[in-house]
């Protein structure tokens, strides 16, 4: 690339404009943000179920399996989040390339002061109030850099990755982005294939969340999203037969995913509640990717671009996102597990003033 190229991509190549309310040859904007909002309610679902005490999981009644439904039926969440949100960037920039520092000073900058405000908030929280402690050795320059405050902050460091790897993706040719979607698909399928092998020889990678890390976890999502704005996988254009073979696949990987995470849980080596319902299992592979497509290949034109309580939760989803298990704390789960009221009123005080700045830098 020459200077003078090399100028052009990074300062003077104007963001594009287009309607906030409609996307072209595919979802709205509203119905992007909705399904957005659908998928932040279900990793609340997620940490929500996580207050229970552990035993509830693993007896063998109605409450134990409903608990386990429930919880396998919103892996779909993060895996959908990161393909609406490449969806959602194509459809907005019509897959034109963008100029990667305005881009990623409107994307990725404004993300950073409410992630800090958050870290730091929660951080010292966790060291006031006795039982809520998470990774509390790890110093507080790691906790923000790795995503560490909190347990659900992995999820900010590949946010901004993913942003920062959409400016370089609206470069590509098509045909490019298509190949590139297969090799990434190849390679997330070595991942998950040789992640057992890495569980039993490096024991620093068997906790779930070092294995969220790991960008292959979630680059095929992002990277599926992509072309399917670039190919105009919709409603409108995909055939009837195509929507009929993906809700199959989707009811056929759903049964999987369930007896899957049952087997594991009641199988005769004991594997721990929490890595038996991961997302890092061949079968939540399986069913996010095809529920995915089929939500999208057959959501119709519902909307009509109106502003719902679905569509706003997914427009500062990321608030939502970074403030949820500390409001699960606050609420609920002081009746599971409480903790002293001065502890209780300190936190919430704090939460408070984090919504009030979050406001402020929204």
């Amino acid at each position: 690339m020459s200077a003078s190229a090399f100028w052009k991509v990074f300062f003077e190549v104007p963001i594009p404009k287009f309607s906030r309310d409609r996307y072209y040859d595919g979802m709205t904007k509203q119905q992007v943000d909705t399904l957005k909002g659908v998928a932040i309610l279900q990793v609340v679902v997620i940490h929500l179920l996580a207050i229970f005490p552990e035993i509830w999981w693993l007896r063998s009644d109605g409450r134990a399996y409903t608990l386990v439904i429930i919880d396998q039926l919103c892996r779909v969440s993060i895996p959908l989040f990161i393909f609406l949100s490449w969806y959602g960037l194509n459809m907005k920039y019509q897959g034109k390339p963008v100029p990667l520092l305005a881009f990623w000073q409107s994307r990725v900058i404004k993300l950073i002061p409410l992630y800090l405000v958050w870290a730091v908030g929660i951080w010292i929280v966790m060291r006031v109030v006795p039982g809520w402690g998470f990774n509390m050795d790890i110093p507080l320059y790691l906790k923000i850099l790795l995503g560490q405050a909190d347990y659900h902050l992995y999820f900010v460091p590949l946010i901004i990755l993913l942003y920062v790897s959409y400016g370089f993706y609206s470069y590509l040719p098509k045909t490019l982005r298509l190949l590139g979607t297969g090799v990434v698909g190849l390679l997330t399928i070595w991942w998950y294939s040789y992640l057992p092998t890495f569980r039993t020889q490096f024991t620093w990678i068997q906790p779930d969340q070092i294995q969220y890390l790991v960008p292959l976890t979630w680059f095929w999502y992002a990277w599926l999203g992509g072309v399917a704005a670039d190919f105009h996988f919709s409603h409108r254009f995909v055939e009837r037969r195509v929507k009929r073979l993906l809700f199959v696949t989707t009811f056929c990987a759903t049964v999987w995913l369930l007896i899957d995470a049952y087997a594991t849980i009641h199988g005769p080596t004991f594997v721990p509640v929490l890595l038996a319902m991961q997302f890092t299992r061949w079968p939540v592979l399986v069913f996010a990717t095809s529920m995915i497509l089929f939500i999208v290949s057959t959501v119709g034109h519902w909307g009509n671009g109106k502003k719902t309580l679905l569509s706003q939760v997914g427009l500062f989803s990321f608030v939502v996102f970074l403030a949820h298990t500390t409001l699960i704390r606050l609420g609920p789960a002081q009746f599971v597990h409480p903790v002293p009221i001065n502890g209780w009123l300190f936190a919430a005080f704090i939460s408070a003033l984090l919504f009030l700045l979050s406001y402020k830098l929204s």
